[in-house]
């Protein structure tokens, strides 16, 4: 396997978190930028060296909590090699013994858009789905390459729709009602407008799953105003400026 051997288990999660704060905050950090590289890079050979039987451990240990920290944090920098080993290995599915170590470094590497992932959550092992779930739909933080915004639509368009079909076709599966909490409050579809496709089907199928999430917990969605009190001279307004 290629890449970085080592671990990043000596870097503590506190000091991990305040170096991808400061470098979101400023993304020219190079002290910063280099040292979340590093953990990352270690990361990433973590994955790819562990047997597929410890994964779930690892995971469910500082080396997930690092993961979840580093996902969406839009540094590319890795091995080109490697680079093409991960979306290779990705591409052949799940029916290899190490399909989920790749997933994992394919996870630290690239948006979810830009890996050749199948739209098939239940193929992934169940102590993962959820966060996969989440990376799935982190927005990207920057297109940079003529094409990205076409791709991205077609890419969350896919995902969206099987979503919304598998969420209304399992109303009461509590899987399900989870994946449609996790929509509700992670999807952010503000990347969609830099292309020129119609995004009706979009809004239409996340306001659906949003509708049955809030369903799901009891919310009235249907509910009639009483008359406005005509002694009362001023309005009341409220804005929701929330994507």
């Amino acid at each position: 396997i290629s890449g970085v051997n080592g671990s990043g288990e000596n870097f503590p999660l506190s000091e991990l978190a305040n170096q991808i704060r400061h470098y979101n905050k400023d993304s020219t950090n190079i002290v910063a930028q280099e040292k979340v590289l590093s953990v990352r890079q270690k990361l990433v050979a973590t994955w790819l060296n562990l047997d597929p039987g410890e994964l779930q451990i690892a995971y469910q240990g500082l080396s997930g909590k690092q993961h979840q920290l580093l996902v969406g944090t839009n540094l590319t920098n890795i091995d080109t090699k490697l680079d093409r080993e991960i979306l290779t290995a990705i591409s052949r599915g799940f029916n290899h013994p190490q399909s989920v170590n790749y997933l994992l470094a394919g996870m630290l590497s690239k948006p979810a858009y830009q890996l050749p992932i199948d739209i098939d959550i239940n193929k992934i092992p169940s102590w993962l789905q959820l966060d996969y779930l989440a990376y799935l739909l982190t927005p990207p933080v920057l297109f940079t390459q003529v094409g990205e915004t076409d791709r991205y639509y077609q890419y969350l368009s896919k995902w969206i729709g099987y979503l919304h079909t598998e969420i209304l076709s399992h109303p009461t599966e509590k899987f399900w009602q989870k994946v449609a909490e996790v929509v509700t409050y992670r999807l952010n579809c503000i990347s969609l407008y830099f292309n020129s496709h119609n995004l009706k089907d979009i809004y239409k199928q996340r306001a659906e799953i949003i509708e049955f999430h809030l369903k799901s917990k009891g919310s009235q969605l249907d509910y009639e105003f009483p008359e406005r009190n005509p002694d009362r001279s001023k309005i009341r307004i409220g804005i929701l400026a929330s994507h």
